[in-house]
């Protein structure tokens, strides 16, 4: 018994609990309260549908991109003439020349 007790405080003198403070606590409530507020608000409006749709379609975007399915990215790149434009524009011209992110961004 003596041994489990001496492990036990061995690995307890090893362990650090930083100090908590009341901003802490006050900030997690204040930052979790503002985060529950928004999720709600988005649940019950017509944004929800919007988002859902709008992450399926982002989904299917990304696995079609890893997959390198060019068929379906296809017409994805041609939705969007931006990106072939970008790369004559002052200043963003990285943005053109990564055709991932071109396929992402159209939409």
């Amino acid at each position: 018994m003596s041994q489990l007790a001496n492990f036990a405080a061995i690995y307890l003198n090893r362990l650090h609990m930083p100090s908590i403070r009341w901003t802490d606590v006050v900030e997690i409530v204040i930052i979790s309260f503002l985060v529950y507020q928004i999720i709600l608000w988005i649940k019950n409006t017509r944004a929800w549908s919007l988002l859902r749709g709008i992450v399926v379609i982002m989904a299917f975007i990304l696995v079609a991109a890893l997959f390198n399915m060019t068929t379906i990215l296809e017409p994805c790149g041609n939705c969007h003439r931006g990106c072939t434009s970008a790369r004559t524009a002052p200043g963003i011209g990285a943005v053109g020349q990564n055709q991932f992110f071109c396929v992402v961004v159209s939409f």
